[in-house]
């Protein structure tokens, strides 16, 4: 690739309007930001992965693409609303975002994972947007926060165990009258359960 071509590669990819180079770009992009932090947390034993996180991004990146493009060609304006289409994708990664706690099964676990969903959703709409350095910056700060932050977390927790219900009542044992039993996990995030013990020793 001579400098010609860089420099309208370059010019493509930062370019407000959309074409086929900077649209492909910023789908890769978002694929590679998204597996970064999907790695991290199928590293972490988490049901959402690599793949999960990567489709993500690239599907909010793709949705903000359709926003910019739609009033560009079909509306024959610039000025156009590109945020109509892009927004629902906040409401839409909530469904995922609850799949990821809900599937956990009597634990309030996966709220780590869910926000980062969210995120990883956010930061495919700014590579959609073109902002680059900003999708950057965040993908390595989230990583930076479930990498080593999660160390702090857990010493944190150590000194300070969460719920003071889980005190009260030893591991294992329901507290009178309420059916219900607390208990403390032993997991590096330390999360906390509360389990109602019904008829036949179903859980919730």
């Amino acid at each position: 690739m001579n400098f010609r071509e860089m420099e309208t590669f370059i010019q493509d990819i930062m370019s407000p309007d959309i074409n086929y180079t900077g649209a492909i770009f910023k789908l890769l992009l978002s694929l590679t930001l998204g597996a970064v932090i999907g790695y991290e947390r199928r590293r972490k034993g988490q049901f959402a992965g690599l793949r999960t996180f990567a489709l993500i991004a690239m599907g909010a990146t793709l949705a903000m693409l359709i926003s910019i493009y739609l009033p560009q060609v079909y509306l024959g304006v610039k000025n156009g609303d590109p945020g109509r289409i892009a927004a629902q994708v906040v409401s839409g990664v909530g469904f995922l975002g609850a799949g990821a706690i809900i599937q956990m099964k009597g634990s309030v676990r996966g709220l780590t994972t869910a926000a980062g969903i969210w995120m990883t959703a956010s930061i495919g709409l700014a590579v959609g947007a073109g902002m680059y350095l900003i999708a950057v910056v965040a993908t390595l700060l989230i990583f930076i926060m479930l990498h080593y932050i999660e160390r702090v977390e857990h010493h944190v927790q150590h000194l300070f165990p969460i719920g003071g219900a889980a005190q009260a009542f030893p591991d294992h044992h329901a507290s009178q009258g309420s059916g219900l039993k607390y208990s403390t996990g032993d997991g590096p995030s330390g999360h906390f359960r509360c389990q109602r013990h019904l008829a036949g020793g179903n859980g919730l």
